[in-house]
């Protein structure tokens, strides 16, 4: 019976002492590392600057000169040309150059629907 209540009371501290293992009071919770960074931010300065420090690396801005504005030839080349696509009226074109268009273009799809009447299997049967 002694060995019994031995275990119990063993069994009982150890319950108790994972128990403890497991608290969380306000010094387990603190953290040195964090309040030794905060303390050290909070102490820091940053180092003094002279005000003229930069003036070696950096130049100095200079305002550009503006460009010269000259006329230019192509505008005006441009511009006449554009005014010539304007005043230009197709209806204008001499008659003959019409008809001689006219003449080509009719050929060209009497050509085409030509060929397209083929039959191409009586092509095959005249070569064989």
């Amino acid at each position: 019976m002694i060995m019994l209540s031995i275990a119990q009371r063993s069994l009982l501290a150890a319950r108790t002492t994972g128990v403890r293992a497991l608290s969380t009071s306000a010094v387990a919770r603190k953290d040195l590392v964090q309040e030794l960074y905060l303390k050290t931010l909070k102490s820091f300065e940053p180092p003094k600057q002279d005000p003229n420090a930069h003036k070696g690396a950096v130049r100095e801005f200079v305002q550009p000169e503006p460009p010269k504005q000259t006329p230019s030839v192509v505008g005006a080349e441009l511009d006449k040309a554009f005014e010539d696509f304007k005043a230009y009226d197709p209806e204008d074109v001499p008659r003959n150059a019409r008809d001689e268009e006219a003449v080509y273009e009719t050929e060209t799809v009497e050509r085409y629907l030509a060929e397209l009447q083929k039959d191409p299997h009586l092509e095959q049967k005249e070569h064989h």
